[in-house]
């Protein structure tokens, strides 16, 4: 089974996380990371984050693509894509503009898509000010999706309303 397509082998990485490796406390980062490891904290790239099937996170990420192939266990945020592997596993709630899963992936945790992107990625690495604590813009609405009853919630509390859909 190959880890990586071609695509990810492409990509340029900023810091590799070896498979013998334990990162305890944040990364921040201004390109891409693969995580082969273990990292006990959180994530904040402005490039892509891949965790290959043996690599396991536990902390929040926030980026602009993850693909997943092996263990995180947190918050994940970014402004584009994620993509969860047959291998996969994320225990931890979600919001991007697109989520894609393969047979087998686990994924356990609430789940926002949005096809614009509400998330900004900041690092404190070149900026001036690494106080600022602007880096994320989340809309104020919150979905609630009952399996069970067929419904979507909606409630805005920048109207202060509440909609009930059926499907």
């Amino acid at each position: 089974m190959q880890m990586f397509s071609k695509k990810e082998v492409e990509t340029k990485f900023d810091l590799i996380i070896g498979p013998s490796s334990k990162v305890n406390g944040d990364l921040e980062c201004e390109a891409s990371i693969r995580i082969d490891g273990t990292v006990n904290g959180d994530i904040t790239a402005k490039g892509h984050v891949i965790l290959s099937e043996n690599g396991v996170i536990n902390g929040n990420i926030l980026c602009d693509n993850l693909e997943i192939h092996g263990k995180c266990y947190g918050n994940v945020k970014t402004t584009g894509k994620i993509d969860l592997s047959s291998t996969s596993t994320l225990i931890g709630d979600v919001v991007c503009t697109m989520l894609n899963t393969k047979t087998g992936a686990n994924f356990q945790g609430n789940c926002k898509v949005t096809p614009e992107s509400y998330i900004t990625v900041s690092t404190s690495i070149l900026e001036s000010s690494p106080s600022d604590n602007s880096a994320l813009e989340v809309p104020r609405e919150s979905i609630a999706l009952h399996s069970d009853e067929d419904r979507f919630d909606t409630y805005s509390e920048d109207e202060d309303t509440y909609e009930q859909l059926t499907s």
